[in-house]
């Protein structure tokens, strides 16, 4: 559903709740490396959605509701490249091609 932004004036995409099929909570960790609470494991309230970012809710340990990118915790599904690659490669082809671009830019 789109509503207005009474800032910009401009149109936005409001969130949209998700559920997952799970009658019982679901534990997640916190896996992105510089997150202040990488390692630690919270309670799955609730998934949303913002235009195509998918992200969980839970609450922190003083009890406030937060969100965090389900690509940021173990419950996002592992990279299929990362999988093939079975630790042998340090980089991705498409990650590669993009450096090679900057560097090219650089040079110019």
């Amino acid at each position: 559903m789109d509503r207005l932004n009474s800032w910009s004036g401009r149109r936005e995409r409001a969130a949209s709740d998700y559920t997952r099929s799970s009658k019982t909570p679901e534990k997640f960790r916190i896996t992105h490396p510089f997150h202040p609470l990488s390692g630690r494991e919270f309670e799955a309230l609730a998934w949303k959605e913002y235009g195509g970012e998918q992200r969980v809710c839970f609450l922190d340990k003083k009890g406030r509701q937060c969100e965090i990118p389900q690509s940021w915790t173990d419950l996002a599904a592992e990279d299929p490249v990362t999988i093939l690659a079975s630790g042998k490669s340090w980089f991705r082809a498409a990650d590669l091609v993009e450096l090679a671009c900057l560097v090219e830019g650089l040079l110019r």
